[in-house]
């Protein structure tokens, strides 16, 4: 592989001021798809394209990720009260797709490609695509109810959030809402000889809305006419949908409370 070229090539795309691309990784992955397409065409090769990865929806611990990037630090932040200003529109798809639902369709996929022929390299999308589409206005919605019946220890604020269509909008608001008061915090707690950490947790939280701000202001509905043929080899278990694991098991995992459990749910 030619490491130095695709280096510069990378460098040379961080010069273009007009190039839009949502990230780095996501033009890397294109690129590597087109040239195995190309190189790998007598190879027995299926392609798993997942949409938005979130944390463990089962097996084998729900609710389980082993970082707060993308959707599971946008829920742990709206429950602290730390995030109620999101730059997008509430009518896109949230697109989100747990990472075991993930890993179990690149095993079942893998079986299938093995005894299945195909002429040209198959592509699989594992997302919910036109089956099941989930919106950001039914997230912020079952958020809100979630964290108001159960609620998170030591919150900034009641939990809630609003998404702007206009960048300049939220802008406005996220700085008035949250740079302003962190950076109060902070003059304050400097005075009184305590750590300031409220301006650093607030640019991490910046950098969790960067990171889905291209995927909360765009939609796209995935083709998902190959996946019924690994649908119906999956058992009706495997077939359920979970929601309030995702967001139970944020508080233990990430947010230093493991004594806050929620048994009775």
């Amino acid at each position: 592989m030619n490491v130095v070229g695709t280096t510069r090539l990378v460098a040379l795309c961080h010069k273009m001021q007009k190039l839009i691309l949502a990230k780095l990784f996501s033009f890397l992955f294109l690129l590597f798809q087109t040239q195995l397409v190309e190189d790998a065409k007598q190879l027995p090769v299926i392609i798993i394209r997942p949409s938005i990865v979130g944390a463990m929806w089962k097996d084998p611990l729900p609710g389980w990720t082993d970082n707060i990037n993308g959707p599971t630090g946008i829920f742990a932040a709206v429950g602290k009260g730390v995030l109620t200003n999101m730059c997008g529109s509430e009518s896109s798809k949230a697109d989100i797709i747990p990472v075991d639902i993930v890993a179990n369709m690149i095993i079942v996929a893998a079986a299938h490609r093995a005894t299945t022929m195909y002429e040209t390299i198959p592509v699989m999308h594992c997302a919910s695509g036109d089956l099941n589409a989930l919106r950001w206005e039914k997230v912020v919605n079952f958020l809100e109810q979630f964290y108001h019946e159960y609620p998170m220890e030591q919150c900034f604020a009641i939990p809630s959030t609003r998404f702007h269509s206009s960048r300049k909008m939220f802008e406005l608001n996220y700085y008035i809402k949250h740079h302003i008061p962190a950076s109060t915090l902070d003059f304050i707690n400097g005075l009184l000889g305590r750590k300031k950490r409220n301006v650093r947790l607030y640019a991490r939280v910046w950098r969790m809305i960067e990171a889905l701000h291209y995927f909360t202001t765009h939609g796209w509905t995935f083709q998902t006419k190959n996946l019924p043929k690994l649908w119906d080899s999956m058992s009706t278990h495997d077939q359920q949908v979970c929601c309030e694991n995702h967001c139970l098991e944020i508080i233990p995992f990430h947010l230093s409370s493991p004594e806050q459990i929620l048994p009775d749910v």
